[in-house]
């Protein structure tokens, strides 16, 4: 995958993702599943960012850098109208065969609902 997408918050994002997280804890060092990895990434950036800047846009394009800074796979996704917000909603997606990170289906109910926490990569 390359490693550049869209415009970059700022020039160094990838250099600053590779050096936060290239030391991944010694349970995660020398696994291969994208999936695990993400989740640790995405539990620590929860942490320090917390939506200091930007929207689900923003939030996805970091994401997506910080991930594919260390190698995981990772797309950057668009809905361009969610269901219940009045604008398109951003996400990233791990890409691994054995851990899809799309556990849950909308279905098609006209049930009103938050629907933006059914994609993991959401924020």
């Amino acid at each position: 995958m390359p490693y550049r997408l869209i415009y970059p918050p700022w020039d160094k994002a990838r250099e600053f993702f590779f050096e936060k997280y290239k030391n991944l804890p010694d349970s995660l060092a020398q696994s291969t599943n994208s999936f695990l990895i993400a989740e640790y990434v995405k539990k620590d950036f929860k942490q320090w960012y917390n939506g200091k800047w930007g929207d689900c846009y923003h939030e996805g394009i970091l994401m997506t850098i910080a991930l594919r800074s260390i190698g995981v796979p990772t797309s950057f996704e668009t809905v361009p109208q969610w269901a219940n917000i009045d604008r398109a909603h951003h996400f990233y997606k791990v890409l691994d065969k054995e851990n899809d990170t799309i556990t849950k289906l909308i279905d098609n109910r006209n049930i009103p609902f938050d629907s933006r926490h059914v994609v993991p990569g959401s924020f």
